[in-house]
């Protein structure tokens, strides 16, 4: 469906009605000071870019003073790779023409999300136990020494522990017999 807003001279920047009222988590990827272009004339803004989102944040005073608050450094390089949390917010116009009219912006949440889950998501969180049985199934079967085999058998014990004992017991029987041709092919 097209937004009404969108068909006047589109915005490079994140607009409030692109969000469709819901918070967008994001994850910053660099902050720079370029020129922009507004009714007011030329000038330059601090413009936030997302590894996870096509366009890219104006960043007012405001949210620059509260990012620096949420981060605690006033270096945007630092900023890099941590995630914010965007929704559009109905304002009192401060200045100009529309002074006293409500409109609405673009804001950051002041709670943090989360931030490691962008990064690093543990393989636990993202892969069912079957799926980590057959990876650690495959990984075995392609080990070339009893030394590997061994030290990936002793980092699977938490992963046996998990399955039921015949399944581990029939990993057990695969393990040995994979032991057994490998100490065939060492002699």
């Amino acid at each position: 469906m097209t937004h009404i807003l969108d068909m006047y001279d589109p915005s490079r920047f994140v607009q409030p009605h692109e969000l469709n009222g819901k918070d967008v988590t994001v994850t910053i990827a660099r902050v720079v000071r370029e020129e922009v272009k507004s009714e007011l004339g030329e000038s330059h803004w601090p413009v936030m870019y997302f590894s996870d989102h096509p366009k890219p944040l104006r960043l007012g005073r405001k949210m620059g003073k509260q990012l620096i608050r949420m981060f605690k450094t006033t270096d945007p390089n630092v900023w890099v790779g941590k995630r914010i949390t965007l929704y559009a917010a109905s304002e009192k116009v401060q200045s100009g023409e529309m002074k006293g009219e409500m409109e609405d912006r673009v804001r950051i949440r002041k709670n943090l999300p989360p931030q490691t889950v962008a990064k690093i998501a543990p393989v636990r969180a993202v892969k069912s136990l079957s799926e980590r049985v057959e990876a650690f199934r495959t990984a075995l079967k392609g080990t070339t020494s009893t030394t590997d085999a061994e030290a990936l058998w002793a980092k699977g014990a938490a992963l046996r522990g998990e399955i039921d004992a015949d399944k581990a017991a029939e990993l057990e029987l695969e393990y040995e017999a994979h032991i057994a041709v490998l100490r065939e092919k060492e002699k």
